[in-house]
């Protein structure tokens, strides 16, 4: 990761240093890493700005020094994305090394408070191809945060790819790589990586730029991995209200193989030349989690809980003509075991009189439920409807 460099005011400019076909001058530094330093340049041929990271080779001491160069080199040159930085060249000389990429007009991606939500999706959904073209070269990044995400025309480049790896190198399986408030649990608890743990880098991320702090945070690495590990325990994590949380959840998932993939991700934001909207088509697990909970042995609170998330999925979705039938015959059925609830709250969820107090109430039941051994199978896949829930009665 680069830090601004604060350069001092100067009478007149220095001269320009030249590399081939490319040339900056030393007050135009824009950053400044351990290994290198990063100034906006020109390419001399086109007049086009650029920036160049030049690396001392003085400073390459080391091997891990040496194979994080070589990785940003060979993993930029693979990717090819509007919304991760453009390779341009690379240049080797005695004394140092070069790497020329496009030059981002505004910087790191910052917190912003008069973000729209649209702006933010936006930005969401380009992070998101970006991943999905770092899948597509076999490619990890393992450092994704918002100071690695540069801005140019308020759009995203995944940038800094020292970090990246192959996914099917044995590097992988040698030692923790990244910044531990953005990564995965299974990376921060067990060193290991995959294309899930860029994923939940993103959510991290895109929770910081939607709310304006990070969802764990504690300033000792110790600390934080009690912190996580807590989380994977009893997986609950409280929202503000957003039409994100569908999304954040899913990208939160403390289990990575059911946290859900770039592409499940991407189907829930539907495009229309400028505009992106969450589709109701990426709620479509609510209804598989409907069939799944009939399969659970008769219980009077089961059957409590799946009755709300088959009134869910029969009020809130446009569901095919047999599907909808087949609902409501499993509703009706499960009314006739309505006599035996006693609970209260449960009472009160069965004759709630508004959007607002059903969910309330339900939240209320899926968050007592979470603590009994004998229910936390259920509600741990129910507590993904938690956020959901929000989300559809907003």
């Amino acid at each position: 990761m680069l830090s601004p460099k604060n350069t001092p005011s100067q009478s007149k400019q220095s001269p320009k240093k030249i590399i081939n076909d490319f040339e900056y001058r030393l007050e135009d530094c824009l950053g400044q890493g351990e290994y290198s330093s990063v100034f906006k340049g020109q390419d001399r041929r086109s007049g086009q700005e650029v920036a160049i990271k030049v690396i001392e080779n003085s400073r390459l001491n080391s091997n891990f020094s040496r194979q994080m160069l070589s990785n940003e080199v060979e993993s930029l040159k693979k990717l090819k994305s509007p919304y991760i930085l453009q390779y341009i060249n690379y240049i080797y000389t005695p004394n140092n090394q070069y790497i020329i990429t496009e030059h981002c007009n505004e910087g790191e991606l910052r917190f912003v408070k008069n973000r729209s939500d649209q702006q933010l999706l936006r930005i969401f959904h380009q992070l998101l191809q970006a991943l999905k073209e770092l899948k597509t070269k076999n490619i990890i990044h393992r450092d994704i945060k918002p100071p690695n995400i540069m801005m140019h025309d308020c759009i995203p480049k995944l940038a800094d790819f020292g970090f990246s790896v192959n996914i099917n190198s044995l590097e992988l399986q040698k030692s923790s790589f990244g910044t531990p408030l953005y990564m995965a649990p299974e990376s921060l608890l067990n060193d290991m990586y995959s294309f899930q743990s860029d994923v939940w880098s993103v959510g991290i991320t895109m929770y910081e730029l939607i709310y304006g702090n990070v969802p764990f945070y504690h300033d000792k690495v110790s600390e934080l991995k009690k912190i996580i590990q807590n989380y994977v325990n009893n997986p609950m994590l409280i929202m503000p209200k957003s039409i994100f949380i569908p999304l954040l959840n899913g990208m939160l998932d403390p289990n990575p193989n059911t946290r859900l993939t770039v592409e499940q991700l991407l189907s829930m934001i539907t495009t229309n030349q400028n505009t992106q909207n969450i589709s109701q088509s990426g709620f479509s697990s609510l209804s598989n989690l409907a069939q799944t909970l009939q399969h659970f042995e008769s219980k009077i609170d089961d059957t409590c809980i799946r009755w709300a998330i088959l009134k869910i999925l029969s009020t809130k979705f446009k569901i095919n003509g047999n599907v909808q039938f087949s609902i409501n015959q499993q509703i009706n059925s499960l009314h006739t075991n309505f006599h035996m609830i006693r609970e209260q709250n449960m009472i009160e969820l069965i004759n709630s009189k508004s959007d607002a107090q059903f969910v309330h109430l339900l939240r209320q039941i899926l968050q007592q439920r979470v603590h009994c051994q004998q229910y936390k199978p259920i509600v741990q896949d129910l507590l993904q409807c938690d956020a959901i829930l929000f989300h559809l009665f907003k």
